[in-house]
């Protein structure tokens, strides 16, 4: 072969040799070898631009030269080679298969069973009335009027003046004016009954019955709203009686006149409100705070009577103030077991009962136990007699007999008293007919008896 063709082959070797060598500097043996272990350059075969040339690496040295390269060619067209260059492989990263979260399974809780806690019951509130404004003609105080009568209030279980004597009051319920009440008529024409019989009822001459109260009952709209003829009707009454050395008792028994709530209502104690702050100054008024309850248990009726008594002494601190009981105001017993949460209580009984139902019941009604109550609370019997021709039942009382053992007993006990009824309609009636003669019926002369004798 000749001289410079040997050089020249020597020199494409060299090339070939140094181009090897920058590629597998540049890839990591892993890539260019398949492995990562040995010499990059034990196992090698390249392919030259030379077609049919063959470059074989002994694998005996790890650092080949290249008098231990041989290389065979079986034509070699012209001195110069082309070389094809080494691609680079890079590789193909498994993708990273991030594992799906577990999902564990909901387990739904298990319910636990509710309890339905007893209620507690709460105490009814009892609120503390805001005193009613005083607005001229509704409730500004009127009085005193002329007489000699001293204030009463309640010691234990007795009523007692301001001179420290313990006071029986004795008398009648006067009802007629509001029956007939007319608007468009005079006052001294719808009054005409009443300013003729209080001074019968209540004077002490030959003629007079001596009571020391009349008992009145009283509407509620007409007073709230000022009714200066309603109130001059009231004024008149109180002052003709106290003239006569009498207290009035005024029972608030309608909401409009002639309008009876079977039991209180707010209305009722807005009345009570107005007309003690009327009487404020005025001695001979009492009060009774409603009339005859009936279709209310004792749980219901003694929140509102709390609240009415609060009324009243908000208005007028000195006033006496009779509470009442359930069944038509019978049963006062009640209030011994679960009594007012209030100082200076007293109580209205109304009954009509034969003595002995008083006493034992009969089945029916209980016995009102007056014996007890009496020995707690002062206690006025508001309304009694004995019927001529009673209502539908075999309890009311009929005999003048009943009548006398039950007014013997009031005396004997020292309890107040207002007979039914000093007139000749609406009986029991104290009076015969005609009753402008004031001729007493049989009981009627019973009770007068015992009027007088203990104002003597």
């Amino acid at each position: 072969m000749p001289r410079h063709i040997t050089v020249h082959i020597r020199l494409l070797l060299l090339v070939v040799f140094v181009s090897v060598i920058v590629a597998c500097a540049s890839t990591s043996p892993a890539t260019v070898f398949g492995t990562s272990t040995g010499s990059p350059l034990e196992t090698l075969t390249a392919q030259t631009a030379m077609p049919g040339a063959t470059l074989t690496l002994p694998t005996s040295s790890p650092s080949p030269t290249a008098t231990q390269l041989s290389v065979q060619a079986t034509s070699i067209p012209q001195p110069t080679a082309t070389l094809r260059p080494v691609r680079t492989v890079v590789p193909t990263l498994a993708p990273t298969i991030t594992p799906a979260p577990t999902v564990l399974p909901t387990s739904t809780p298990t319910q636990l069973p509710t309890t339905t806690p007893t209620p507690v019951p709460s105490p009814t509130p009892v609120s503390t009335p805001t005193p009613v404004p005083v607005i001229s003609g509704r409730n500004e105080p009127v009085g005193p009027f002329p007489g000699d009568l001293e204030w009463l209030h309640v010691a234990g279980n007795k009523i007692v003046n301001e001179s420290g004597e313990v006071v029986v009051l004795r008398g009648a319920n006067i009802e007629n004016w509001q029956w007939s009440w007319d608007p468009a008529l005079p006052l001294s024409t719808i009054l005409s009954y009443e300013l003729s019989a209080i001074p019968v009822l209540t004077s002490h001459g030959p003629h007079g019955w001596s009571a020391n109260v009349i008992h009145i009952d009283v509407a509620a709209r007409p007073i709230i709203d000022g009714n200066t003829k309603y109130l001059d009707a009231l004024d008149q009454m109180v002052a003709l009686a106290k003239a006569n050395g009498a207290y009035t008792v005024m029972s608030m028994r309608y909401e409009d006149i002639k309008d009876e709530p079977v039991y209180p209502t707010q209305l009722i104690e807005d009345g009570i409100a107005v007309l003690a702050g009327r009487y404020s100054n005025e001695p001979a008024v009492l009060y009774v705070l409603g009339s005859e309850p009936r279709n209310i248990t004792w749980t219901d009726l003694k929140p509102r009577l709390t609240t009415m008594l609060d009324a009243l002494r908000a208005n007028n601190p000195r006033a006496v103030g009779f509470l009442l009981g359930t069944e038509w105001s019978r049963y006062v017993f009640q209030a011994l077991d679960d009594p007012i949460e209030r100082e200076n209580v007293a109580f209205q009984v109304d009954t009509f009962d034969k003595w002995d139902i008083v006493q034992n019941g009969d089945g029916y009604f209980r016995p009102l136990r007056l014996d007890e109550v009496a020995a707690v609370y002062p206690v006025l019997i508001g309304g009694f007699g004995p019927y001529t021709n009673p209502p539908t039942g075999n309890f009311w009382m009929t005999s003048t007999d009943d009548l006398m053992h039950f007014a013997d007993y009031l005396e004997a006990n020292g309890i107040s008293w207002t007979a039914w009824l000093f007139n000749d309609v609406g009986c029991p009636c104290l009076l015969e007919k005609p009753r402008e003669s004031f001729i007493p019926t049989d009981w009627g002369a019973y009770l007068r008896d015992i009027m007088r004798q203990a104002a003597s």
